[in-house]
């Protein structure tokens, strides 16, 4: 047993080892390529770099840079919980017994995965928003809502008057992730070490306590890399939802391009900041997996 551990450690130090080698050299063609980027800018198309707008629009709280920045990571958030829950439901509603449930599931998983995503984006917006929210009067409500409730709804949503597109934007994003987190979470379920089912019905559990307390658990931890690729792939995602003209960051990259037309500083900094949301997700999901590695090795 002791051998196996040791083993076990030297496999994980030397992959620990070779994963920092990777991300080094990376980040050194990455530098060379900003480098080269610059030096040709400057020398061949003799183009002058003016950050002061990109400074402006992000450094200060009003700056529309800043704020398409906080809405797709609200966008992001919100998005990842609808499709978490759907996603888990129809995960595990594609292994249930009642065929009428997994038909239901590979159903909405089939068609979701196949139509493209702005498609949807078109489709939810001109029904969801018009003919759902838009005779709920949930705009008005939010314009009429005392300021106390204004400023959270800004904080945490939307600005009150685009209430209802951020509604459907998310909604839509939602539907759309949680059909791939449902294929996540069902190889996940079935990953789950068959003793552990065997366990679960020697307590004598009912069929949604053991799915829930002991299955579950297991699968999410299982499944944590591939849930948090996804959870990256919602925030690029979320630039989609530009077109129906929610003000994420890639619309407000469009907003300042066209005042200012300095197209190539504006992208950079819009690439630069999706990087740095992409990476810190990244590595908390990194911190995460190892805190669970660590605690379940135990």
């Amino acid at each position: 047993m002791k051998v196996s551990a040791t083993r076990h450690q030297l496999f994980h130090a030397k992959t620990k080892r070779l994963r920092i080698t990777v991300d080094i050299v990376s980040a050194v063609v990455i530098l060379l390529f900003v480098a080269l980027f610059l030096f040709r800018s400057s020398q061949v198309m003799h183009y002058r770099w003016n950050w002061k707008p990109v400074v402006a629009s992000f450094f200060n709280p009003r700056g529309i840079l800043l704020k398409g920045f906080l809405t797709t990571i609200r966008l992001s958030i919100w998005s990842s919980i609808i499709a978490f829950f759907i996603g888990t439901v129809v995960g595990v509603g594609r292994l249930v017994r009642n065929r009428f449930f997994r038909l239901l599931s590979g159903l909405y998983v089939s068609l979701i995965r196949n139509l493209p995503p702005l498609v949807l984006v078109f489709i939810f917006y001109f029904f969801f928003s018009s003919q759902l929210l838009d005779p709920l009067g949930i705009d008005q409500a939010a314009r009429n809502a005392a300021p106390l409730v204004q400023r959270l709804l800004s904080i945490f949503l939307s600005q009150p008057s685009r209430l209802t597109a951020f509604l459907s934007a998310v909604v839509t994003l939602g539907i759309y992730e949680g059909s791939y987190i449902a294929e996540i979470i069902q190889s996940g379920i079935r990953s789950v070490d068959r003793g552990q089912w065997e366990a679960s019905y020697s307590l004598g559990l009912s069929s949604f306590d053991r799915t829930r307390l002991i299955i579950l658990p297991q699968a999410a931890r299982n499944a944590l890399p591939a849930l948090t690729g996804q959870f990256i792939s919602t925030m690029k995602d979320s630039s989609i939802v530009s077109v129906i003209s929610i003000a994420e960051l890639t619309f407000q990259g469009m907003e300042l391009t066209a005042s200012t037309y300095r197209t190539l500083e504006i992208w950079s900094a819009v690439t630069l900041l999706y990087f740095l949301l992409t990476f810190t997700a990244s590595i908390l999901s990194s911190r995460i997996e190892s805190g669970l590695r660590k605690r379940f090795s135990d």
